[in-house]
């Protein structure tokens, strides 16, 4: 049983209320600070530690309400007076030590202040660490699709209970999931209503369990695209309409694929590649908001990534061959045509490719030959290059990770398997910053890399990474020890 903790609760308070009811254009905010589920984890802990809290209040029409007060540790109860009614309010608390840097943050997404009586449930988590989320999601689930949502929640989609490994698929999946997991941004918590998928309509319940499937938010709902279970790729899609939490029938695929890549075209979806029973395939399904239709042919390949440039056009790299090879091959896709692009310095698959702010594309680790890969590239789509070069930078060897760009423009590289197949899951992380980074040449160096050795709460690989409306990160899922499925969840509070 979670040993309940008493809570930190700060009063913003409106202007005087009448006798017979609220002020119209004033309302009063209590804010109930949630934490991880893990006390070692205190985002704030009795001073001196901590010493003083910062709460801002802002937003559109309303300029920032803003007070520093000094910190008596939980329990305590400060008031902000004079909170304007409205939507688009953002609540900010800091932590601050004593040197007035911030040691622990929670933002919320933009809300509504209401006349009256406003509650808020609000995360704070420790600054520039991972820190579990407040309660774990309700199944352990790995390589599961991922979606934000435009009100910032998260939903996780699928996945597998475990994954076997061999030299020739080093990815089987196990358990093939129903299921589904919801996050609030701004507690950072999971839904956790207990699920029961036998009865009518049931709520967050995929009609066929599948993992390694796709998610593309549209303005449809979200597209549950294709997957596997144990007896092989899935032939479907399936529609989740976010309001009603609801699974529906989404049409039927041109062929059964898994292992694809899926990108937003506006009001539609694409797929590419993937692979059906007899190994990749290379099929492009567009899905216009009600049905698919086949599209321009690709270099078959499984396992690549598909990336959405400035200009419109797709980016498809890497990725497995039919003979199970890792390939060193890109396309970019514009509308119906295919041209290839030069090829990578580096063979690979299980990777990740990054739009940066400039337009260029940071393509990370992945497994080549059995090797888990190390070399990171970059794509650039200037006309005169339009080709990619090595990156001169240390990073760690990694595949089946993630990698999300922060709000500032950094990336933060999570996980993943390390030192090849059958390789461990790894529980350090990497920020990299590319806004030095140079342009031209064959290899390019400035690209600044923070190493956070050993700072997840737990290695995972396989899991999701989902950059939230209040700037947290979520590492959700994947595969621990053992190639089982983790249950848990981590979030990453962003240093200004």
């Amino acid at each position: 049983m979670r040993r309940l903790r008493p809570h930190l609760v700060l009063a913003l308070l409106a202007c005087a209320a009448p006798l017979l009811g609220w002020s119209c254009d004033r309302g009063t905010l209590t804010l109930h600070v949630v934490r991880s589920a893990d006390p070692a984890e205190e985002p704030l802990p009795e001073p001196p530690e901590v010493t003083s809290l910062r709460v801002r209040v802002e937003g559109g029409g309303m300029g920032i309400i803003e007070r520093t007060f000094d910190y008596r540790g939980r329990g305590s109860k400060e008031e902000l007076p004079e909170i304007p009614v409205g939507r688009g309010r953002v609540v900010t608390v800091e932590g601050l030590d004593a040197n007035g840097s911030a040691y622990s943050r929670g933002s919320s997404i933009p809300l509504e202040v209401r006349a009256g009586n406003n509650y808020l449930r609000l995360y704070v988590g420790r600054v520039n660490r991972f820190s579990r989320t407040p309660v774990d999601m309700r199944e352990a689930r790995a390589f599961h699709a991922a979606v934000v949502l435009t009100d910032s929640r998260v939903v996780l989609v699928g996945g597998a209970a475990s994954i076997s490994r061999s030299a020739d698929d080093p990815l089987a999946i196990h358990g093939a999931r129903a299921t589904s997991e919801v996050l609030d941004a701004t507690s950072a918590s999971f839904d956790t209503t207990a699920l029961d998928c036998g009865v009518a309509l049931p709520r967050d319940c995929l009609s066929t369990p599948r993992a390694l499937a796709t998610a593309t938010a549209l303005p449809t709902g979200v597209l549950v695209a294709g997957g596997e279970d144990e007896d092989g790729p899935l032939p479907d899609a399936e529609l989740y309409d976010a309001g009603r939490r609801l699974f529906g029938r989404g049409g039927e695929l041109s062929t059964p694929r898994s292992r694809h890549a899926a990108v937003a075209l506006g009001a539609g979806a694409t797929l590419f590649g993937g692979r059906d029973e007899g190994g990749p395939i290379d099929v492009t399904d567009t899905f216009d908001g009600q049905s698919f239709t086949v599209g321009p042919a690709i270099t078959p390949r499984e396992s690549a990534t598909a990336t959405v440039l400035l200009d419109g056009r797709v980016l498809v790299v890497g990725g497995r061959d039919p003979d199970r090879v890792e390939v060193a091959t890109a396309e970019i896709v514009d509308g119906g045509t295919v041209t290839a692009v030069g090829s990578l310095t580096q063979p690979r698959a299980f990777h990740t490719a990054t739009l940066l702010p400039d337009g260029r594309v940071l393509v990370l680790g992945g497994l080549a030959g059995g090797a888990a890969v190390e070399v990171a590239e970059v794509y650039d789509p200037d006309p005169a290059i339009n080709g990619f070069a090595t990156v001169e930078a240390t990073l760690r060897d990694r595949w089946a990770h993630a990698a999300v760009a922060m709000s500032d423009g950094r990336i933060l590289v999570t996980g993943g398997f390390g030192g090849g197949t059958f390789g461990g899951p790894r529980r350090d992380a990497e920020i990299l910053d590319a806004r030095s980074l140079q342009s031209g040449g064959d290899h390019l160096a400035g690209l600044a890399v923070t190493n956070l050795g050993g700072i997840m709460t737990t290695g995972r690989a396989g899991h999701s990474a989902s950059l939230l409306g209040n700037g947290l990160v979520l590492l959700a899922g994947g595969v621990g020890t053992g190639d089982v499925a983790l249950a848990t969840a981590e979030v990453f509070v962003v240093q200004r």
